[in-house]
């Protein structure tokens, strides 16, 4: 609703019977899936955050590689993730990191991708899957349509940790690395990160577990779609509460 009264700003929120329910993955019996475990380092933790570390590691090799800031980042990310910039340079502990744009990197992580590349990651679908995706939706349309041409979709190994171990006080991946793996290393080093993931992926998943927990990208599309939607409206809402106030005042 805008601040003429108006309501054309709640016909951006889809109706949710067009909503289609999630589907998982499909992959051909004659094909084989490639699981490709990734994650990312961000700006900040809420949707509008940057990339700024993009690592992954499948059975063909590891991707990593830095990308030019183009926001700083929050003091709370610094402290987790020890990346830290100014301008447009990017240091990890202190150390200046080689960066590149965001468009090449994202164009080499796509090449890289191997076929029926399927990617998973640690709360992939409240966090890795939507900056992947909202941070390609601004560029050319053709970004996203390359990346799913390149993928099938992507996987949560979070849920399946919670239903395989229902009595944990902590799903964390460092917890469980240190229980499962019995293994302590650098978190929220994102490249050490995946490399965990994939250890603990091939102790205790099957690629079977991992596709029936698959959602595809229009799926995290969809959900960016609708919190977008309801975050324009209510600042649309607010600017009427305030156009109100000023008026009552």
């Amino acid at each position: 609703m805008g601040p003429d009264g108006d309501h054309a700003d709640i016909e951006t929120i889809p109706d949710l019977s067009d909503l289609e329910l999630p589907k998982t993955v499909v992959i051909d019996n004659n094909e084989e899936l490639s699981v490709v475990v990734f994650d990312i380092e961000t700006t900040g933790f809420g949707y509008d955050s940057e990339k700024v570390q993009l690592p992954a590691v499948c059975d063909k090799g590891e991707f990593d590689k830095y990308i030019i800031p183009t926001k700083p980042i929050h003091p709370k990310a610094t402290k987790v993730t020890h990346l830290f910039s100014t301008g447009t340079r990017l240091y990890y502990k202190g150390q200046q990191l080689k960066t590149e744009l965001k468009e090449n990197v994202i164009n080499s992580f796509i090449d890289w991708l191997p076929k029926n590349a399927l990617l998973v990651a640690h709360n992939c679908k409240q966090f890795d899957a939507k900056i992947l995706v909202s941070q390609m939706q601004p560029l050319a349309s053709t970004f996203l349509e390359n990346l799913k041409d390149h993928m099938l979709g992507f996987s949560d190994t979070l849920p399946l940790f919670r239903v395989k171990f229902p009595k944990r006080k902590s799903y964390s991946q460092s917890s469980l690395a240190k229980d499962i793996l019995k293994t302590t290393y650098n978190a929220h080093n994102a490249l050490d990160d995946v490399k965990i993931l994939k250890q603990l992926i091939e102790v205790d998943i099957t690629k079977e577990q991992l596709i029936e927990n698959s959602f595809e990208v229009n799926e995290i599309e969809r959900q960016l779609q609708m919190f977008n939607a309801k975050k324009h409206l209510l600042v649309s809402y607010n600017g009427v509460i305030r156009e109100k106030e000023m008026k009552d005042n």
